[in-house]
């Protein structure tokens, strides 16, 4: 049993769902160029130094009583640096993208989703929200107001989940109360 290598497969307008039960991703407009590793058991490997794609949509299942969470936020257009999918996880060095008027920028992602064990996360991220966004005017039911950056860093898995949340803004302010810089 021999693996099969195609090296420099192209891509161009491809698709790609990726999907649990409490979120999901569909992607569209995807070109790339990748190395393509089928092994003997069928399990197959993609790795590409840089994909890029048009638009996206992710969707949030998660805690369906509370109207803060975003449940349809559009993405794209994006650029993915470094990308691997292997069979149960997927990385990647850089992902930029927009999301509804909130520029993410996350370092080091790591997604794994073994058939036997919790769906484990790493990685950072780097969320710019101008004033206005509907993303935070969803999430904040109106209240807060003001350019946000947000820092998100995490590893942990659906059992234990760790992260860190780090919020400034250089004009917060919440409910009308002014707060400047926090």
């Amino acid at each position: 049993d021999v693996p099969l290598v195609f090296r420099r497969v192209f891509g161009e307008n491809g698709s790609c769902r990726v999907a649990f039960t409490e979120w999901e991703i569909r992607v569209q407009g995807i070109s790339l160029e990748a190395n393509l590793t089928v092994a003997p058991d069928g399990r197959t490997m993609v790795r590409s130094p840089d994909l890029a794609f048009t638009s996206g949509i992710g969707r949030i299942h998660a805690a369906p009583g509370v109207d803060a969470i975003p449940r349809v936020v559009p993405m794209g257009p994006g650029r993915v640096q470094g990308f691997v999918y292997d069979f149960d996880r997927i990385a990647y060095d850089r992902a930029v993208f927009d999301l509804d008027g909130v520029r993410l920028d996350a370092l080091a992602g790591r997604l794994a989703f073994p058939s036997e064990g919790p769906l484990a996360y790493s990685g950072t991220a780097l969320l710019e929200a101008p004033e206005g966004s509907p993303v935070v005017e969803t999430a904040s039911a109106g209240i807060v107001r003001g350019p946000l950056e947000i820092r998100v860093a995490g590893d942990g898995d659906d059992l234990d989940p760790r992260f860190s949340l780090e919020v400034s803004s250089p004009a917060l302010s919440v409910a009308g109360f002014p707060l400047g810089s926090t």
